[in-house]
């Protein structure tokens, strides 16, 4: 039998993560503690001054157990892997977490190719995103294929050089090429560092090393090479002008959170800032929120929300203070 007030009287005074079961061996409630003693001894006295969310749970605790860290940021580490395992009751929850897609670049490669990918991985490539969504990383892939050309043939290259005659895609000039053998392994890598450059948002630098470009071969006589730069460069500054500027002459990432709770429904939303652009939005429930603030819907939905991230931004703007914000920054 699990004594309360025995175990209380147990907890040790250091940081860590604690367990709240109900008598059916569920979790439902994850918490951490600077000190375990004192904060887990907190739900079980002075009862009738807490919240009625917190009331509710404590009524269904039968036992609890607890994990001793050494510090309280490898507390808050562990509280938030744990509420993602185990989605108990009384906390508050991200109910539709989601991945969300890159856009890999093999940049390591003689011959890089373009894909989706479905997390960043230290393999060399160049990772753009993440993306809300397969709709908006595939528009990106259509805009960067109508402007570069790149090849969307299962060819592998440089093996398949000369091989067999070009596909459609070069004939109705959607593809720039490099089976014919008349395309340089440099000048196809060429074309890839651009697609980066586009991706990275340094929209201002590939439009200067276009028209570098281009007055180079106007001057060398290559006047479809030429052609083909200048619509290229025309392209991105058509697209220049539709894209909302979030804020210019700056190279951070940003995210833009805010949460609400009304008529008993909780959410928060989230805004993606990549190099000056915003590239998309994307909102999410949240459950178990009643009696939860502005602050604290924000500051458990963090720590949910990038648990788990491939990339962090470099900067989080929020709506207003959250609790304990040093120590999750």
């Amino acid at each position: 039998m699990f004594d309360i007030d025995q175990e209380l009287k147990n907890l040790p005074k250091e940081p860590g993560v604690y367990l709240m079961h109900s008598s059916d061996d569920t979790i439902i409630y994850v918490g951490k503690a600077k000190n375990l003693k004192n904060r887990v001894t907190q739900y079980f006295k002075g009862v009738k001054n807490h919240p009625p969310k917190v009331a509710a749970m404590v009524s269904h605790v039968a036992y609890f157990e607890y994990i001793v860290t050494d510090s309280e940021l490898e507390a808050l580490m562990l509280e938030c892997s744990l509420i993602k395992k185990h989605m108990p009751k009384y906390n508050i929850l991200l109910k539709d977490d989601k991945q969300y897609p890159y856009l890999k670049i093999t940049m390591q490669d003689d011959y890089p190719k373009m894909s989706v990918a479905r997390k960043a991985a230290n393999d060399g490539a160049r990772y753009f995103g993440p993306y809300t969504g397969t709709n908006t990383i595939y528009n990106t892939m259509d805009i960067i294929r109508k402007i570069f050309k790149p090849p969307t043939c299962k060819k592998v290259f440089p093996r398949d050089i000369g091989k067999g005659r070009p596909c459609l895609n070069y004939h109705i000039k959607n593809c720039f090429g490099p089976c014919t053998g008349n395309v340089s392994q440099a000048e196809y890598k060429n074309v890839f560092e651009q697609i980066c450059r586009f991706l990275d948002g340094n929209h201002s630098e590939l439009k200067g090393v276009l028209r570098e470009e281009m007055l180079t071969a106007s001057k060398n006589l290559e006047f479809e090479k030429a052609a083909i730069l200048r619509d290229r460069l025309a392209s991105i500054e058509r697209l220049d002008e539709k894209q909302k500027i979030f804020k210019t002459n700056t190279d951070t990432d940003t995210d833009i959170i805010a949460a609400v709770s009304e008529g008993g429904m909780s959410a928060a939303a989230v805004f993606f800032v990549r190099k000056g652009r915003v590239t998309g939005r994307e909102a999410y429930e949240l459950a178990n929120t009643d009696d939860s603030n502005a602050g604290e819907l924000t500051a458990d939905f963090i720590k949910q929300f990038y648990v788990n991230a491939a990339q962090i931004p470099d900067e989080i703007i929020l709506q207003c203070p959250i609790p304990e914000q040093e120590l999750i920054e």
